[in-house]
Parts: structure tokens; C-alpha cells; sequence
């Protein structure tokens, strides 16, 4: 936690990067693991289904978890020893196909770049309407006369509708370079 979290941070962004979603998205992976390994025959049928059911009634300790971070390297590993503990004592019959040929560390990748997915979607749609409202005052204010700055001092007369284009241009030129490496991230 931040002393600035309510000034700087968005309540969205607080909860993709809280430690619930965090394990949660740990937890997702791992399941796609085992749901693709369970299509290709290496685990058993049905094994999906029983470990997310289980998945929905761990109980973890994020104190202890992150306690043990350092010990294990990252998140996954800590993490897992604690899943495995759990799943042991209520099915034991599937405590072996948990993390079945993955590294802790394509684990926390794969989880990473769900976050980045989720937290360009929102951001996405943030810039889009943020470029339709300066879009719709630059319509509106195409004649509103204002005084012009230029390196700090007061210059020729200019239109708000300008200004405010030319902060749409900005915000569209940003945006579309933000897209274009998320794009060749998730690719």
C-alpha cells in the first residue's frame, strides 16, 4: 500500500495488482496447463474439472506467501507448495498433474502477461473515450478565441478547438503506439 494510492492509482489497477488477482491468475494458468495437457491425453480425464473446484476452496495465507517469496525464487513456487499441501489432503489423486512439465518461471510469464491483456483493455478504453471528448470540445470550441502561449510568454490569438486538437493528436499518437507494442506483446 501507498500513502498516494487514492491520488495516483486507479481503484482498477489496485485490484489487477493485488495479491487475490495475482494468485488468481497463477491459479488460471495452471488450469489452462492441465485443461490443454488433459486434451492431448497426458493427464487423466477430468482432472481439470476436480483441481478447479479445489482451486475455488483454497485458502491461502498471502502474509505466509509472501514470506516465502524469497525463499522459492517467485511467486508460483511459493505458491504451489502451499496448493499441493491443500490439494494432497482433499484429493491426493491429483497433486501430481499440478504444474505437470512447467517451470514456476513460465508460470509467473504466462500469469504477466494476463495482466498486461486485462490492464490494456481498460487502459484502451480510458484513451478512446478521453480522445472522443476531446474530439467533441474541439467541434464545440473551434471559434472560442484564446489567448496563445508560447515558451511561457503570451502570443498570437488561437482557437480552443486547436488546443484541444492538437491534444487529441497527442492522446491518438500515444494511444496508437501503446497498441502497437501491446499488440506485439500478446502475438
Amino acid at each position: 500500500m501507498t500513502l498516494y494510492r487514492h491520488l495516483f492509482y486507479a481503484e482498477y489497477t489496485n485490484q489487477l495488482l493485488s495479491p487475490e488477482q495475482e494468485v488468481g491468475r497463477i491459479l488460471e494458468v495452471e488450469l489452462a496447463l492441465v485443461k490443454a495437457q488433459e486434451k492431448s491425453g497426458i493427464v487423466p480425464a477430468g482432472t481439470e474439472k476436480k483441481l478447479k473446484s479445489i482451486f475455488q476452496n483454497l485458502s491461502i495465507d498471502f502474509n505466509q506467501l509472501s514470506s516465502s517469496i524469497p525463499l522459492s525464487g517467485n511467486i508460483a513456487a511459493a505458491l504451489l507448495k502451499e496448493v499441493v499441501r491443500q490439494i494432497k489432503s482433499i484429493d491426493p489423486s491429483v497433486t501430481g498433474y499440478i504444474h505437470l512439465g512447467a517451470t514456476s518461471q513460465d508460470i509467473v510469464d504466462t500469469a504477466t502477461v494476463l495482466k498486461i491483456k486485462a490492464y490494456h483493455t481498460w487502459l484502451e478504453e480510458l484513451l478512446l473515450q478521453l480522445e472522443r471528448t476531446l474530439s467533441a470540445l474541439s467541434r464545440e470550441h473551434a471559434s472560442t478565441v484564446m489567448i496563445g502561449r508560447t515558451l511561457m510568454q503570451q502570443a498570437r490569438p488561437i482557437t480552443f478547438g486547436l488546443k484541444t486538437a492538437n491534444w487529441f493528436q497527442g492522446v491518438k499518437a500515444s494511444r496508437e503506439a501503446l497498441d502497437f507494442a501491446f499488440q506485439r506483446l500478446l502475438s
